[in-house]
């Protein structure tokens, strides 16, 4: 009784971490492909309504979003 519950933990716990593990792996794939710091959130763009689109620097929603006006550059 006392090694199948120590079993059923252990595989609890496996599956826990490779799971874990394998969010951590695909954060690690996005920010390398899309060149952000190692510390940046990957659904940072979905927080503010943005799928992190193509097209990047002209996108209003990430503009607005990052205190920039999309018409004149950074505000002053």
């Amino acid at each position: 009784m006392m090694l199948e519950a120590l079993t059923q933990f252990a595989t609890v716990s496996a599956a826990f971490f490779l799971v874990l593990g394998g969010w951590m792996g695909i954060q690690a794939f996005i920010r390398k492909r899309s060149g952000c710091p190692a510390d940046h959130d990957v659904l940072d763009y979905m927080a503010h309504s943005c799928g992190g689109c193509e097209r990047g620097q002209t996108c209003r929603n990430r503009m607005k979003h990052a205190g920039l006006n999309p018409g004149d550059g950074a505000k002053s």
